[in-house]
């Protein structure tokens, strides 16, 4: 194995592959993985006239980003070659969203 300078060129067994080469030859065999994250939101009412917040709630969601795609809002869904480089203007939302838990918080837990 060798790698020319500069241009990221690797020859392996006799085939020279430039370093932009490589995730096209390994598309069809990876797949999108799947994010937990934890999201927490805020609310309150204030009165009316006095404008002093008369209630106040936190809660907090459990999230997972799924490999799934969402729908498209433009031409059909391409499963081939859509879930390996999403398109964003097909796609403006990504990745679909499950949530898995969800739970009021204490005012002592935020």
């Amino acid at each position: 194995e060798r790698e020319r300078e500069g241009g990221g060129e690797q020859r392996h067994g006799g085939v020279a592959r430039r370093a932009c080469e490589r995730p096209k030859t390994i598309a069809p065999m990876i797949t999108p993985r799947s994010d937990t994250f934890r999201v927490r939101a805020y609310g309150d009412v204030t009165h009316p006239v006095t404008g002093e917040v008369v209630s106040e709630a936190w809660c907090e969601a459990l999230v997972q980003r799924t490999p799934a795609l969402t729908e498209p809002v433009t031409g059909e869904m391409d499963l081939a070659r859509d879930p390996y480089s999403i398109d964003t203007e097909k796609y403006p939302l990504g990745r679909k969203l499950k949530i898995l838990s969800i739970r009021f918080l204490s005012p002592d837990e935020v």
